[in-house]
This record gives C-alpha cells, structure tokens and sequence, in this order.
C-alpha cells in the first residue's frame, strides 16, 4: 500500500518549491493518514514511519531519513507521533528546495574538508567503522544468515560506538525489521558512518535549523 501512495504523491512533491513548509508538512501528513493502529490516534510504529517515509518518494536520502528520525520522540513501545514526525521532515523538505540554505552547507562542508579529523567520524574512517559493526553482527549471527533481531542489532550498536541517544536513534532506523522481526545488518554496519556523519558534522542542523 506504501507504494501505491508514493505514486500518488509524487506530483504533488514535484511542485513544492514554491510551497511553504506548512503546505509541505500537510502533504507528508497525507502519507500517514491511517497509518496507526488505533482509530483516532497519531501514533505509529517507528519501523512503519520510516517505511513510509522511504516509499513517499519525498526527495529525502536514506541518511536524510535517519537524521529526521534521531530529532522525534520514541516510546519505549518504539511509537512515535506521526503529526511531531511530519513537522521535522517538512522542515527538511523545505530546506533542501532553500538555495540560500544549500550554499551555506556548500560553505559549511568546504570549511570541514580543511580540518585534521576531517574523513573520521567519532575517531573512525568509514572503513574503521563499517568493519567493526560488520565483526561484531556475526559474532551474533552463529548461523550466517546475515539476520539478527532488532534487539541483536541494538546490541552491537551500543557496545561497539559510543553514541547520543538522538545518535542511536538514527542509526536504530536504519535498521528495518522484516515480518519476522529480524534485520538484514549488513545495511546498519554500511550506513551508519554517513548517518552520523550527516548528523555530527552538522549538516541536519543546517538542513532543519531550529526556531
């Protein structure tokens, strides 16, 4: 049904440059309408909000989704407020279509490349990074599967980075549970160095800037 809704927003997403955020976050609004379990309510598992995201064909990067998803609240039910959720990813939209925004990250990264741990992220090369999560998912993963559970996955996250809540949040949605409830990890050991990368070198900042 996701992508049956991406087609039918993706019109809509085409003429947005001369849309305000409020007009942006209504149609990312659109995209969730009956997305949670209970009538009446705006709550919604934080794997189905990402999916619905990625399939929204919203001009948002996977590292992009990430990031919008480390700035929203999560229950310990791993629920989230879709209406919370839209207002950041309006605000992410919005600013991708601002040229004036864009320069300044153009500026921004420009300045970052001459610095000495420019290429590292929390001490690690991208390589560093990728090989340490990968090492420790199989030490996991007894059957070579390629599988483990999201709490497996959480696992190995928290011992081999040492990450801020908002951080760990991110990289967790990376990770996307199949009916089964297991994660193919080898998608969270690749993309988790551009995650926090996009986050730590401050460029979801400039992105969805806070008022």
């Amino acid at each position: 049904c996701f992508s049956m809704l991406a087609d039918m927003m993706a019109d809509k997403m085409a003429a947005m440059t001369s849309e305000t955020e409020e007009q942006i976050k209504e149609t990312v609004l659109d995209l969730f309408e009956g997305s949670s379990s209970e009538e009446g309510s705006t709550l919604v598992n934080k794997s189905v909000a990402t999916a619905i995201l990625r399939d929204g064909d919203l001009g948002l990067t996977r590292v992009q989704i990430a990031a919008v998803m480390s700035e929203v609240s999560i229950d310990k039910k791993d629920l989230l407020d879709y209406v919370e959720l839209a207002k950041v990813a309006s605000g992410v939209i919005a600013a991708l279509l601002n040229v004036e925004r864009q320069r300044m990250l153009a500026d921004q990264m420009a300045s970052q490349k001459e610095q000495e741990d420019y290429g590292t992220v929390l001490g690690l090369t991208q390589d560093q990074m990728a090989s340490s999560l990968d090492a420790n998912f199989r030490e996991l993963d007894v059957d070579g599967t390629g599988l483990l559970t999201l709490e497996q996955v959480a696992q190995v996250v928290l011992n081999t980075l040492e990450l801020s809540p908002p951080q760990f949040q991110a990289v967790m949605s990376l990770a996307c549970p199949d009916d089964e409830g297991n994660v193919w990890y080898d998608d969270v050991s690749e993309w988790t160095y551009h995650t926090l990368e996009y986050i730590v070198s401050g460029q979801a900042a400039v992105l969805s800037p806070r008022d």
